[in-house]
């Protein structure tokens, strides 16, 4: 898949087509599907806006690499005419059905990639500052908390972003993040691992091993039944959450609730229960 983004005026061949995509934003958009043999899509930007449109996972791939490439600083006609990147979520993408390895991977700042069905291994991996989601189908009956939705090392090497997660992942989540957010129901072994920077907030159970070699960044764990005996304590304390981590841990609890709907994120909101410690 080769995607481009590039700020030029459209041709009349390229205006063809223009409502074959769903789009949501201001009339300085313009979005083009294009029937060449390297080129699916063609989208115009101005700084200051945004656009959304759906998509439908044809083949398990990581559709949004090669459009990640084309958002950055670099001065050049071909590029994003904004010299700082997009503003956070510029563009969004929201895809239904099954993704494949390294869905997301490196994915830059303006970017948001919402995946309504479930993730392989891999997900976010390196990101680099776009918002990604991964959440249950609508029509779903089954209990996020209770099984996997993303599968191993999600978040490998992250270095900025945001995930939300609205089920299990599986092992080694957050490897050796550095700076990325990630709100997820649930992970098994290794979670954490080598982490140097960044924030996770699980809010189920963990797997054994939990913070292996986790030399910065935190973790809170929200589970009422946790098992201390999951934590490699050779490298983290545990702590009782300050004011400040409070106000945080809310505050991601209702961004993972905005962005999946998630049914836990909506019980612990309605039965928030923490009490500040008085200054």
């Amino acid at each position: 898949m080769a995607c481009f983004l590039i700020n030029k005026q459209p041709t009349k061949a390229q205006r063809a087509g223009i409502d074959s995509l769903s789009n949501e934003g201001s009339s300085n958009y313009l979005v083009d599907q294009v029937n060449t043999s390297n080129t699916d899509f063609i989208i115009y930007v101005k700084e200051g806006d945004i656009i959304k449109f759906d998509a439908t996972i044809t083949v398990t791939s990581n559709h949004p690499f090669l459009l990640s490439t084309e958002v950055d600083d670099r001065d050049d006609s071909a590029q994003i005419g904004i010299n700082e990147g997009w503003d956070k979520d510029t563009l969004t993408l929201n895809f239904k059905g099954s993704a494949g390895q390294s869905f997301g991977a490196f994915s830059a700042k303006g970017l948001k990639l919402v995946v309504e069905g479930n993730t392989n291994d891999y997900f976010g991996k390196g990101l680099s500052g776009a918002t990604i989601v991964v959440k249950i189908p609508k029509e779903s009956t089954f209990e996020s908390d209770k099984n996997i939705i993303t599968g191993n090392v999600t978040l490998y090497g992250a270095t900025s972003g945001e995930a939300y997660i609205n089920g299990i992942a599986g092992e080694r989540f957050c490897v050796r993040n550095s700076g990325a957010t990630a709100v997820v129901e649930g992970v098994g072994d290794h979670g954490c691992e080598y982490m140097t920077g960044g924030v996770a907030l699980v809010l189920g159970k963990i797997g054994r091993n939990f913070a292996a070699g986790m030399s910065g960044g935190i973790a809170y764990i929200l589970n009422e039944d946790l098992n201390k005996n999951h934590f490699n304590y050779e490298m983290i304390e545990l702590e009782t959450p300050d004011n400040q981590d409070i106000d945080l841990i809310k505050s991601l609890v209702e961004k993972h609730f905005s962005n999946t709907s998630s049914q836990i994120a909506e019980k612990i909101i309605k039965n928030w229960s923490f009490t500040k410690i008085n200054s």
